[in-house]
């Protein structure tokens, strides 16, 4: 009798440890998995090189700021050469002129390998305008005819570049800096029209001014224009 008593408490304590390991485990709270907080933003920050000086507005188009837009807008002081002397063909001449740069432009950056890296494409606005005048400084001797400078005449050059320029370029340096202040530089060049070209005369050259179209044809190549730029950024964005 006692080993049938033993016997079925040890079978009522198999049973249990049984029915313990069929017992389904209280299931794990499921894990929210961390949400990327988006890291694009605004920048904003000076830029100043062979256009001149200005502003920049920057946006990062992804999370990482890997592909940014830049739209800035650049001028230069009007620069002014006065009377210079230059010795041509035996004769003085005294040249006056202005030069104006300018820009306004919408540029891309793309970060290929995710460091400071960039290529950069897009496209300007030019706003140049160049003029000089030129004249003799003495009197010229032609036969035993004596002329004045004002009889002589004077040549007047205007250039200006025609519209829309696209560019393309690399660099270094984030659209939107990775902290709080960034510096970059950007070597390119656009790709203009050939620059429009005024050319008159007066006095006893005034004819030569029928020579414009032919030196319009002599710069229709000249339609690649370098440019080096430097940024100083500060991101706007946490």
């Amino acid at each position: 009798m006692k080993k049938h008593i033993r016997l079925l408490i040890l079978c009522f304590t198999t049973l249990s440890f049984a029915l313990k390991a069929q017992s389904p485990l209280p299931s794990a709270a499921p894990v929210t998995p961390a949400v990327e907080e988006s890291k694009s933003g605004f920048g904003i920050g000076i830029k100043g090189g062979t256009n001149g000086f200005g502003l920049e507005i920057s946006k990062g188009l992804n999370k990482k700021n890997t592909i940014a837009a830049r739209a800035f807008g650049v001028t230069s002081p009007t620069f002014n050469l006065t009377n210079y002397e230059y010795l041509f063909d035996s004769t003085t001449l005294l040249v006056n002129a202005s030069l104006k740069l300018g820009a306004v432009g919408l540029l891309f950056d793309f970060h290929p390998f995710g460091n400071a890296f960039k290529i950069t494409i897009g496209g300007t606005y030019l706003l140049y305008d160049i003029s000089a005048t030129a004249n003799v400084r003495d009197s010229v001797k032609q036969n035993k005819v004596v002329l004045s400078p004002k009889e002589f005449g004077d040549i007047k050059v205007g250039l200006v570049p025609q519209g829309f320029a696209p560019y393309i370029g690399i660099g270094f340096g984030r659209a939107i800096p990775n902290k709080r202040v960034g510096f970059g530089f950007d070597l390119g060049t656009y790709y203009m029209n050939t620059p429009e070209l005024s050319f008159k005369t007066t006095g006893l050259i005034e004819p030569t001014s029928a020579e414009e179209p032919k030196l319009q044809e002599n710069i229709k190549d000249y339609v690649w224009l370098p440019q080096l730029t430097f940024n100083l950024t500060i991101k706007l964005s946490k």
